[in-house]
């Protein structure tokens, strides 16, 4: 269970919110394609040097990185879908 927010988790939340409501209108597929094509070494190079030590554990392989990418490009089409 989620037991401690972090307030800078409140930002990205509305980050989120904000980037949702300006996606493309062509469908999910070009955003997923962006998501689905970045490799695990730009995302080593560029933001595992930024996580928290356990969470950096966590993704410090491709397998890992690869279902981060499944679940964000799933959630894109669920906010395309809830777009109606």
């Amino acid at each position: 269970m989620y037991t401690q927010l972090q307030l800078r988790e409140i930002f990205h939340i509305e980050f989120l919110r904000q980037l949702a409501a300006e996606l493309p209108g062509e469908g999910p597929g070009p955003v997923k394609e962006v998501i689905l094509g970045t490799g695990f070494e730009l995302f080593r190079d560029s933001v595992a040097e930024y996580l928290a030590p356990e969470a950096a554990g966590i993704y410090a392989s491709p397998g890992a990185w690869d279902e981060v990418k499944l679940k964000a490009a799933a959630f894109v089409e669920e906010l395309y879908a809830a777009r109606g």
